[in-house]
């Protein structure tokens, strides 16, 4: 019977949320029969009564949630409606960045920036980059995201001779399931800096004219594109591709 009531639950809110959401911290609490459980609960609660028992199912449980680091971009609305509604999000400067906070969220989004480059700015960004080398969880850099996660881990950002702006085809080199087989998409950039080579520790997805376009950790759940997914969603594929990756790590 809870079985049936946690698929209830799962399609009420979307189709989408994983079976792992409802683990072993959603068994139905059967110690002590009480007459009104809804007082034991809080605003971030959803009770679940079945013939005998109830079921108290924390948000957290349900909704994935997404920590994203504000780099400063200007598409921070974009980047937050880009969220599906199965998710939760907090959204802090990179500047407030707390390791120990972080690990209360399944995964983490590094937006673009648009006040200042990686290069030269190491000191500033210490934390960000500190967080990066050490998070163990998903991790997906945007744009300015990218080129931080990629310097992070030995890569050489050289600066282009006049800033990329609009949409660019891109081309696939390694499939992977975050483009399900697609192997050229239209994607929008904005961006002065460009990634020739990735280094050691990633492998290259995918590239444009410009150079490396996407890349994914060998060894841990990282994964950063230097586009947009966020812009112009109706003229692009970045979208689905953000969406396939938060699929990827439920």
């Amino acid at each position: 019977m809870w079985c049936s009531i946690l698929e209830l639950v799962r399609t009420h809110f979307s189709e989408k949320i994983p079976p792992r959401k409802f683990g072993k911290v959603a068994e139905p609490h059967r110690s002590k029969p009480q007459k009104n459980p809804e007082k034991n609960i809080g605003s971030n609660h959803i009770l679940i009564f079945g013939e005998e028992n109830f079921l108290i199912l924390t948000l957290s449980e349900i909704f994935m949630k997404v920590l994203i680091i504000d780099n400063g971009t200007s598409y921070l609305n974009q980047l937050q409606s880009l969220l599906p509604p199965e998710t939760s999000h907090t959204t802090i400067a990179f500047s407030e960045i707390d390791k120990d906070a972080a690990e209360n969220f399944d995964v983490a989004i590094l937006s673009g920036g648009h006040g200042f480059p990686v290069v030269g700015n190491e000191n500033r960004l210490e934390k960000e980059i500190d967080f990066v080398s050490n998070y163990k969880k998903p991790i997906f850099g945007i744009c300015f995201g990218f080129e931080l996660i990629a310097s992070t881990f030995g890569a050489k950002l050289e600066q282009m001779e006049r800033k990329e702006h609009g949409v660019l085809d891109i081309k696939v080199i390694e499939p992977d399931d975050i483009f399900l087989n697609t192997p050229n998409f239209s994607v929008f950039e904005s961006h002065r800096w460009v990634v020739r080579e990735p280094g050691e520790q990633f492998i290259t997805l995918a590239k444009s004219k410009d150079g490396v376009e996407a890349i994914k950790h060998r060894t841990r759940p990282i994964y950063a594109v230097q586009f947009h997914p966020e812009m112009f969603i109706d003229k692009t594929c970045g979208d689905e591709i953000f969406h396939n990756f938060l699929n990827l790590i439920k």
